[in-house]
């Protein structure tokens, strides 16, 4: 049986709304108390003494309070799966057939590419900003950032496919 509450990728972005909702679930992603639900603005603060951890916390967040090696933002699946699928938008919203009635197609069509732009952008930006140093303040000429994806990826059963090579951290920002 199909679920009756999810659609194939292809499916999706055939239509602009199939497009549109896609950009919408990054959003939602954001959501998670993992990345801007709570992670992502408290974690930095810790790390950085500009926060106190209560002593009625449940024992949430005292490796970051104390700075314990590993204890950090884990942002990486989270823009990943953003920029994998503001791609996906980006390589196929181009094919999706104008609907006449539609006097705003383009703008919402344009909006959307927009969008896409932005969060890949942005997210790259996060990845940097997390995994990377910042410009000209590289360590013993260590100056390699993240992959820059442009591109949607589909696997083809090839193996070198799934390798993607880190820019600088210049290239990146």
């Amino acid at each position: 049986m199909d679920p009756e509450n999810t659609i194939e990728a292809g499916e999706a972005l055939k239509t602009l709304e199939g497009n549109i909702s896609t950009v919408m679930s990054a959003y939602d992603v954001l959501q998670s108390y993992m990345y801007y639900g709570r992670t992502a603005m408290c974690v930095p603060e810790l790390l950085a003494d500009n926060a106190k951890i209560a002593t009625s916390n449940s024992n949430r967040y005292v490796s970051e309070y104390q700075n314990v090696a590993g204890s950090h933002v884990n942002n990486w699946q989270v823009s990943w799966r953003i920029i994998g699928n503001v791609n996906y938008i980006l390589k196929y919203i181009d094919d999706v057939e104008v609907i006449a009635s539609d006097a705003e197609f383009e703008d919402k069509r344009s909006r959307t590419k927009g969008e896409c732009r932005f969060f890949r952008g942005w997210q790259t930006f996060e990845l940097l900003r997390t995994y990377s140093r910042e410009p000209g303040h590289t360590v013993l000429g260590f100056e390699l950032g993240v992959p820059i994806v442009r591109d949607a990826f589909e696997y083809k059963n090839n193996l070198s496919d799934l390798h993607v090579s880190r820019a600088t951290v210049a290239e990146g920002y």
